[in-house]
């Protein structure tokens, strides 16, 4: 739905080349209730926007959900980021981002989001952008500021599992313990993987 945002939608067209890239396939739960009835969902993954330059170097990552218009504050920051990193010599981007990403941890702690939405969609999307902007910043900034300039490809079994809390390599999401040794699951019906 971020990407939906008008204001961001027009923000991305006029400064980016945007690129979706599904890292796995979207796991769909099923709920049987006899008689016919039946419910089929989709289950909600996790997002990482990267921002990286024309030739795929990764500048910086937004990992997870955001408030449309944190988002669009962090992206319009990086941006200008990611314009200084392209004008200065490719001898000096390494110690560039280096020194980007150091600086960056003194304030991941700091950024706190204003929150005066009611709703509890919005009080969830609330505590998903505070994380995202404290910890996991803060996270992402550490990795990276030890990392010599890469495409993020080179990043992303780390981001999701580390960061984000998703090991996009387990076909099970960190739910096979749940569901294949634990009741309500057990059964005579049960499947096993």
């Amino acid at each position: 739905m971020l990407f939906s945002n008008a204001s961001i939608a027009q923000f991305i067209e006029a400064n980016f080349e945007p690129l979706w890239v599904s890292m796995r396939p979207v796991p769909q739960i099923t709920i049987d209730f006899g008689n016919g009835h039946r419910i089929k969902r989709t289950l909600n993954g996790n997002i990482a926007t990267w921002v990286c330059t024309a030739d795929g170097t990764a500048i910086d990552v937004l990992p997870g959900s955001y408030a449309p218009q944190i988002w669009l504050r962090e992206i319009e920051d990086l941006k200008t980021v990611h314009d200084h990193f392209v004008a200065i010599k490719k001898g000096q981007r390494e110690e560039f981002l280096r020194d980007y990403h150091e600086s960056q941890l003194g304030l991941a702690a700091s950024r706190v989001v204003s929150h005066t939405a009611t709703s509890e969609l919005i009080s969830g999307l609330h505590q998903d952008t505070q994380l995202n902007q404290t910890r996991r910043r803060r996270m992402a900034h550490q990795f990276l500021r030890n990392q010599p300039p890469s495409n993020p490809r080179l990043f992303t079994n780390w981001l999701y599992r580390e960061v984000l809390g998703t090991d996009l390599e387990d076909p099970y999401l960190g739910l096979g313990e749940t569901l294949f040794n634990n009741a309500p699951f057990l059964g005579e019906d049960a499947t096993t993987h």
